[in-house]
């Protein structure tokens, strides 16, 4: 039973004890990467405080369904979208020569299972890797080992050259996308129950520290001088459970709270059950820049000429091509856009915006 607890403790613990920082209290104005999440449940979150034991990882709560939410940025991958003109293999074929330069051997390995990689030359380990992503039909990843010296500039030119060729239309780049995940209480679903006698010590992978059981007389003195009224009681007596009674006048969030207190004061262990419902979103895409219709990263007579393609013939543009060409915010390109664009270019008008 105690090895079962530590495995699941271990699971939901490893997968968020990864450092974020920039969270805020409320999901108005939460950072760029949780943009395009389609879960309804993150309307209304709670940040909790976890007192430390999700390495610095900020974690939300949902009053309405009872479940914990974590988020943090992938720092060391770029998302590229290809355009929608452009075959897969042959995107994935062109990418790789535009990167071998950054990532020598990048070329050289590229296949038909659309990834390639780069190695030391030394060591011969992989330091870079391009994949097809999963979660976008359209995109491919890059992923280093560790983030380089020269990431921001690195980013920059990676973006520049693959615009210049005409072949992306979504741009993500070093922490633009972030994984989510989902999580309940083990059993009973109350935080308050069901919880194992059995110490943890957390920032440890000493299991050896580890004590045999929770000082319960410890824990009931802290409830009494800091929240009154609730009591440790026993739960189920044949597997070793205890529970903290009288606490039903606590919200969903100052239970989870009180439980993240226990684990940090006093090793009660954490025992989650992580679900990966949608563990993906993408942030800021590079790409979207007023007036830049061709998504080159300039803004030139082209854009005009692209721009007035559309209007005029239908020629397709791509969403990020219609977001930059909607310049009066009208919900779709159209006539007043293209003048504006080319007041702009020749100097009319000293703005787009």
């Amino acid at each position: 039973m105690k090895n079962r607890m530590k495995k699941l403790t271990a699971a939901i613990l490893a997968l968020c004890c990864v450092p974020v920082a920039g969270l805020t209290a409320s999901a108005e104005g939460l950072p760029h990467y949780w943009g395009e999440t389609t879960w309804d449940a993150l309307e209304g979150m709670e940040q909790i405080n976890t007192y430390g034991l999700m390495g610095g990882l900020e974690a939300y709560v949902s009053e309405e369904d009872h479940s914990l939410f974590t988020v943090y940025p992938v720092q060391q991958i770029m998302l590229f979208v290809l355009n929608d003109t452009i075959e897969m293999e042959e995107g994935g074929r062109q990418i790789a020569e535009i990167l071998d330069p950054y990532f020598p051997g990048m070329a050289e390995h590229y296949g038909s299972a659309l990834s390639s990689y780069a190695s030391d030359p030394v060591k011969g380990y992989c330091i870079a890797s391009i994949r097809r992503s999963g979660t976008n039909d359209r995109a491919f990843e890059l992923q280093v080992e560790a983030l380089p010296e020269n990431a921001d500039e690195l980013e920059s030119s990676i973006l520049l050259a693959l615009a210049r060729k005409h072949l992306i239309s979504g741009f993500y780049g070093w922490g633009e996308t972030a994984c989510y995940s989902r999580a309940f209480w083990e059993g009973t679903g109350d935080p308050m129950k069901r919880i194992s006698n059995y110490y943890h010590q957390y920032g440890t992978t000493d299991s050896a520290a580890d004590q045999e059981y929770v000082d319960w007389d410890a824990v009931q003195a802290f409830l009494d001088a800091q929240y009154p009224g609730l009591t440790v009681d026993p739960y189920d007596v044949v597997y070793d459970f205890y529970q903290i009674t009288g606490a039903d006048g606590l919200s969903y969030r100052e239970k989870i709270e009180l439980r993240f207190e226990l684990a940090a004061k006093f090793g009660c262990e954490l025992v989650l059950i992580s679900y990966a419902e949608e563990n993906y979103t993408k942030g800021h895409n590079g790409l979207l820049k007023p007036g830049d219709v061709t998504l080159d990263t300039d803004i030139t007579i082209v854009d005009v000429i692209a721009l007035n393609r559309n209007i005029m013939t239908g020629d397709p543009l791509c969403d990020t091509a219609k977001q930059n060409a909607d310049l009066n915010g009208s919900g779709a390109p159209d006539e007043a856009d293209s003048l504006d664009l080319l007041k702009y270019i020749v100097g009319i008008n000293d703005s787009l915006l």
